[in-house]
């Protein structure tokens, strides 16, 4: 293996030219090598796929004759540097649900099947988080709720892209509540690492808004009345059959029942 020449890559840019020298070496069986950079392995599977290795972090290609090799890399650093950009808002969200019951045929629920005439529901696509005696909730159940306004920008470097996301305010910042982006954007302190997505309507913001708002409203309720163990040992004490059907929390039922509706 021996260094054969330094090949100089000119890639010219709308925002200026790029020079970049390339080390092009010879192997023992008479290829025509060179080793790129990590952050050019995008572009480089967008021009030859899988055409490559990866030897000590370093991306190496090769060729059986010089002119090939040079081509091709003048092609990765053209895709490198000029992507294809396009953007577009949309909305990142979570619904998650860890919960095990069964239900009978009017669809009541109950905690298991060993019920009258009820069955386990069928966890279809992990939709109840599939939990079973081998595989059980922890500490409980859960539902878990997130959406945030994104910025879609998508950059492809031939055939491959590389997609990131940046938060969406429809115009405003990060400090306002104006319009439906921000208001959804307000809610904080948690991140989306599992998500799906949609396209981005003001509709659909509020939507999650105001699913998000629910959300704490049935937290607040709940851990108002339970959190503290004293209060928790005087509702039970009190004979209520479920508080969150007391006077104390209309509000919040009526707001509950307007999801189903």
């Amino acid at each position: 293996m021996s260094h054969f020449k330094t090949e100089t890559i000119n890639t010219r840019t709308e925002t200026g030219n790029h020079v970049d020298k390339i080390k092009i070496s010879i192997s023992s069986d008479g290829f025509f090598y060179a080793n790129l950079e990590p952050e050019l392995l995008l572009a480089v599977q967008g021009t030859i796929g899988n055409q490559f290795i990866r030897k000590n972090d370093k991306v190496h290609i090769s060729f059986g004759d010089l002119a090939s090799l040079v081509s091709v890399l003048k092609r990765i650093f053209e895709n490198h540097y000029t992507p294809q950009k396009t953007e577009e808002h949309v909305i990142l969200y979570n619904i998650e649900s860890h919960v095990a019951f069964a239900e009978d045929e009017n669809g009541n629920i109950y905690p298991s099947a060993g019920f009258k005439g009820a069955s386990w529901v069928t966890m279809k696509n992990g939709m109840y988080g599939e939990h079973h005696s081998s595989q059980p909730s922890n500490n409980g159940y859960s539902l878990t709720i997130g959406a945030r306004a994104k910025t879609k920008i998508t950059y492809k470097y031939g055939e491959r892209e590389k997609v990131e996301y940046e938060d969406y305010y429809k115009g405003g910042s990060h400090l306002g509540h104006d319009n439906p982006a921000q208001l959804l954007n307000s809610w904080t302190s948690f991140s989306l690492k599992n998500f799906k997505e949609i396209p981005y309507s003001d509709e659909s913001a509020l939507f999650f808004h105001n699913l998000m708002l629910s959300m704490a409203k049935i937290s607040k309720m709940i851990q108002e009345h339970t959190f503290n163990q004293e209060n928790l040992m005087r509702l039970i004490a009190s004979g209520t059959n479920g508080f969150l059907l007391s006077n104390n929390s209309k509000n919040e039922v009526e707001e509950i029942e307007i999801l189903d509706k």
